[in-house]
């Protein structure tokens, strides 16, 4: 898919996969996710898959 997309013209698979891995998320038991904010830039990643980022 990053083929299709010429996602190799600005990324490897390893640096677009960290860039969405800094994305923090705490859990407690018996609670909601909560997630740490999500740049412009990983919203832009995740739309490029037709994902739907963390709210």
């Amino acid at each position: 898919m990053m083929n299709e997309r010429h996602l190799f013209r600005k990324y490897t698979t390893d640096e677009f996969l960290d860039e969405l891995d800094i994305i923090e998320c705490y859990r407690e038991p018996k609670r909601k996710a909560v997630y740490g904010e999500v740049t412009q830039k990983q919203n832009d990643l995740y739309a490029y898959f037709n994902v739907t980022p963390p709210p």
